[in-house]
């Protein structure tokens, strides 16, 4: 388990995590609770090594943008790949 704080712009955010039986829960300072599978974080993984390596990469998370497949490569098209 662990305590960690986002990085970005002054609007850090605290979270923690657990993994538990191939499932990684993650829950905000709002105590929102999201659950992801150990495989689907690995093929994200995955994803941004590909394209960025060990750098730094965007977020990349404009919902609109991500709807009409217009937004950057970054975490969010690495999610919805």
């Amino acid at each position: 388990m662990g305590d960690l704080t986002t990085h970005g712009g002054g609007r850090a955010k605290r979270f923690s995590w657990t993994c538990h039986g191939g499932l990684v829960e993650i829950t905000n300072e709002n105590g929102r609770r999201l659950s992801y599978h150990l495989d689907e974080i690995l093929k994200i993984y995955d994803w941004i090594f590909q394209n960025f390596g060990n750098g730094w990469f965007p977020l990349a998370n404009n919902v609109a943008k991500l709807g009409t497949n217009d937004e950057i490569p970054g975490l969010g098209v690495a999610v919805l790949s």
